[in-house]
């Protein structure tokens, strides 16, 4: 992959990490990038204990899962490990509890099966250089020291739009 990855994912928390693993799977070569030191992001380091959106609101009972490809993977994994966990209704939502070591746990094991995929944590996009518009230089400062990556395509799974924001995108401040 060097410094030319097909893709690059700024952010590994469930969605970064989601893309990253569906792009491998389909033999892309991908970095994907955290600014923290662990991945799963606010699921992971935000106290949320439970995933929702997995399953049809306002039904009696849960169903099947709405997503079973990578979402079903990571409920699958969430099920199995602790055999009296249980998808729980909370108003009209159905959520799967879990704790934030597994499903970190979780989120490593899978991005380490993937040959295509590297990970690098505490990697924090610095700078972005663009060409008639689109982004096609991405700095990132690892452990004080910047490298240049020239990715094809670029997922930005911060949270916080930080790529789109150095690429000079219109952003807006909630209060």
């Amino acid at each position: 992959m060097a410094n030319s990855p097909d893709l690059l994912v700024a952010g590994a928390g469930v969605a970064g990490v989601s893309a990253a693993l569906a792009a491998a799977r389909r033999g892309c070569s991908v970095l994907l990038i955290e600014k923290d030191t662990d991945i799963g992001g606010i699921a992971a380091g935000g106290a949320v204990g439970a995933l929702c959106g997995l399953y049809r609101n306002g039904m009696d009972g849960p169903g099947d899962i709405l997503n079973p490809g990578i979402a079903g993977e990571i409920v699958h994994y969430l099920l199995n490990i602790s055999p009296g966990r249980a998808v729980k209704r909370s108003g009209k939502v159905f959520t799967l509890p879990f704790t934030p070591s597994e499903l970190t746990g979780l989120l490593y094991r899978l991005c380490s099966a993937e040959p295509g995929l590297s990970l690098v944590t505490e990697a924090a996009v610095h700078s972005v250089i663009l060409n008639d518009g689109s982004i096609n230089e991405v700095s990132v400062k690892v452990g004080g020291v910047s490298s240049s990556f020239f990715p094809k395509i670029l997922i930005d799974a911060t949270g916080d739009g930080e790529l789109a924001y150095l690429a000079g995108a219109d952003c807006e401040v909630s209060p």
